[in-house]
């Protein structure tokens, strides 16, 4: 019998699976861009080379180089993780009946935090076994990749793995050489604190008060842009709570609908591949992004269809494995593959996509400790409050 699928539901399959491609494009960012496209040219799609396609009339060149810009763009994936953060924790809270901003509140620090110990702790046996090669990558004389010169070069002790996963990844600026990619953390955990208080204060009564959270987003766009994609968020799940917004979409002719929709995502991947080193350009085509695949039907089932949902469900895993595992068989394969009389383009792209693998199937052993961290960081949660 085929499962009924209900709008609660299928909102969260949609935005699950839009965090999992975001998740994906973070992998690839670091494993595409930063070590494989760093040592081989034919992959290496800049900017500057596709404007080039552009100006010679090269359309393979400049449509090739767009989606592969796009796709392995890790800022802007991690600002729609931002934005989706936003929407996810404000729109389960509008309801002032069946809220639960202190569970959540109270129980957020340990739904972060568990995961995060637990492969920070994967980080520290595998450099205690000797599996990080990312100092001899970064040591090779031809290697441009010395970026990963810069994690595990010292003694790391199961104490300094313990304070870093509970405690300085959550700080502003802590320390990152556990595992460099949590600089989210501080965003994910702080910011999450911050929805909730203004949903509590502001939200109280029932009603939007979009001209405090228009002028409170403008300001933090202009002054802290990546913590304003977290109110860009909530603003969005207001808009689709909206009756009045969406009584007036229902009325435009659905091809029109998924036409408008559909350029706005258009526009923001294409220009997001052009137009980067901007936070605020970046939080525009998020927002873009997230937008469009909120209203947008086609948008939605494409996010909720079985391979988005595979990565949705894996998102939080392979967004906190990847770097141990870059930095152990990546690095590895980096250095041994050539030795073996492969070519430099044969060796990466062996590399590549055994990376990769590696880590779908990494992340979806590890998918018991995210449903772990689930439900005890509630049990947690619920506890402190009834004490």
């Amino acid at each position: 019998m085929k499962k009924e699928i209900t709008d609660a539901n299928f909102r969260l399959e949609f935005l699950d699976g839009a965090r999992g491609w975001a998740s994906f494009a973070v992998l690839l960012s670091h494993l595409l861009v930063c070590v494989l496209v760093a040592t081989t040219p034919l992959l290496n799609y800049n900017r500057e080379r596709i404007l080039e396609g552009l100006h010679n009339r090269d359309l393979i060149t400049l449509f090739v180089g767009t989606i592969i810009r796009f796709v392995s763009d890790g800022h802007l994936a991690v600002i729609i993780f931002f934005v989706i953060s936003g929407l996810a924790l404000s729109i389960k809270n509008l309801n002032k009946e069946n809220r639960k901003l202190e569970l959540a509140a109270s129980s957020r620090y340990f739904r972060l935090a568990i995961p995060v110990f637990f492969t920070s702790l994967i980080a520290y046996i595998l450099f205690k076994l000797g599996l990080m090669f990312n100092s001899a990558v970064a040591a090779l004389s031809e290697s441009p990749v010395h970026w990963l010169g810069g994690f595990y070069r010292f003694e790391l002790t199961i104490f300094e793995v313990i304070k870093f996963s509970l405690r300085d990844v959550f700080l502003p600026g802590g320390p990152d050489f556990v595992n460099p990619i949590l600089w989210t953390m501080n965003y994910e955990l702080l910011r999450s604190f911050v929805i909730y208080a203004y949903l509590g204060i502001f939200r109280s009564a029932g009603k939007v008060q979009w001209p405090i959270v228009i002028i409170l987003t403008v300001m933090l766009f202009l002054s802290k842009p990546l913590l304003s994609c977290f109110f860009i968020g909530y603003m969005i799940a207001e808009i689709t709570k909206s009756v009045n917004i969406n009584s007036f979409l229902n009325k435009i002719k659905s091809r029109y609908r998924e036409m408008f929709f559909g350029m706005i995502f258009l526009t923001s991947a294409v220009l997001s591949a052009y137009v980067r080193g901007s936070d605020r350009w970046s939080c525009l085509f998020g927002a873009g992004i997230v937008v469009s695949i909120c209203f947008s039907v086609k948008l939605k089932c494409f996010f909720s269809n079985s391979a988005s949902r595979f990565l949705g469900g894996i998102s939080f895993p392979l967004y906190l494995i990847q770097i141990p595992l870059i930095c152990s068989w990546t690095s590895y394969l980096y250095i041994e593959l050539p030795e073996l009389g492969l070519e430099r383009i044969n060796a990466n792209l062996v590399n590549l996509f055994s990376t990769i693998i590696l880590a779908l199937l990494s992340a979806r052993l590890l998918l018991p400790l995210e449903s772990l961290s689930i439900r005890y960081s509630k049990k947690i949660g619920s506890y402190l409050i009834k004490n």
